[in-house]
């Protein structure tokens, strides 16, 4: 059996992380939990349009750029 592979949005993590902003403060701003925040970043579950919109307005950066994903390198043992 084939493990699934984990995919996050590469950009939207690097982008929050280049502005010293935490998940609990991204989360804050759009008006969700952090850990319902921790799963959009790790492509856990969706975002609406309308929440990529407020990112993409926070983070100014394009909905293009930050829905980048790439693969999960797995985590050290």
């Amino acid at each position: 059996m084939t493990k699934k592979k984990k995919y996050i949005y590469i950009n939207l993590k690097n982008t929050r992380e280049d502005k010293d902003l935490k998940q609990k403060d991204i989360a804050k701003l759009i008006h969700v939990s952090p850990r319902t925040y921790s799963h959009y970043e790790n492509n856990e579950r969706e975002m609406s349009l309308d929440t990529w919109k407020l990112l993409s307005k926070l983070l100014e950066k394009s909905i293009d750029y930050l829905s980048i994903i790439e693969e999960k390198k797995k985590d050290k043992e």
